[in-house]
């Protein structure tokens, strides 16, 4: 099938052969090929997606992004595969490991994409606070696309604050009196 010839949403249907060769020259004739074996086939639908509207995709751009606890306020990038009109999209925090208002400061709020923006970010305010533990996981979150933009697959990301703090140990002495 050459390239380029699928089209948006419609369903096709494929058929993917194997083969198994158990040997060679099996017709007793020497000198003329022969080849013995069998084969499965399958069939299958393949659906192609639905055509990405002019506004695009919006999604995370990874799926996991680390800051150390001393970063302050972090920005989390959020793509736009299109970028045909203005759009906004709603960016929320959650715990996971970290808790609001002691590893970081939750909030809820609305991103927006002008017409021709294809990244922006959403804002983590990360508090360093001074205990020794270890890293903290909060969740963020994308929702309730306007503009006729849609939500990708990285609708959801994991932050991890990493720690800052460092055990001071004192020296160890084993002598004995």
């Amino acid at each position: 099938m050459p390239a380029n010839t699928l089209n948006w949403n419609t369903t096709y249907n494929a058929r993917l052969t194997f083969f198994k060769r158990t040997a060679l020259n099996t017709n007793a004739y020497p000198h003329v090929a022969g080849i013995a074996g069998y084969y499965k086939q399958t069939h299958f639908p393949v659906v192609t997606p639905t055509a990405l509207p002019a506004a695009g995709r919006i999604e995370f751009s990874a799926s996991s992004f680390l800051f150390s606890e001393g970063a302050g306020i972090v920005p989390i990038l959020i793509t736009r595969s299109g970028t045909s009109g203005s759009v906004t999209v709603d960016f929320t925090t959650t715990d996971g490991t970290a808790h609001s208002g002691i590893d970081y400061t939750g909030l809820v709020g609305t991103v927006t994409f002008v017409d021709g923006q294809s990244t922006a970010t959403g804002l983590v305010a990360i508090v360093d606070n001074s205990l020794l533990n270890s890293n903290k996981t909060l969740n963020v979150h994308l929702s309730n696309v306007t503009g006729g933009a849609v939500i990708g697959t990285r609708s959801d990301a994991v932050v991890t604050i990493k720690e800052n703090e460092n055990i001071a140990l004192a020296p160890f002495n084993s002598a004995r009196s």
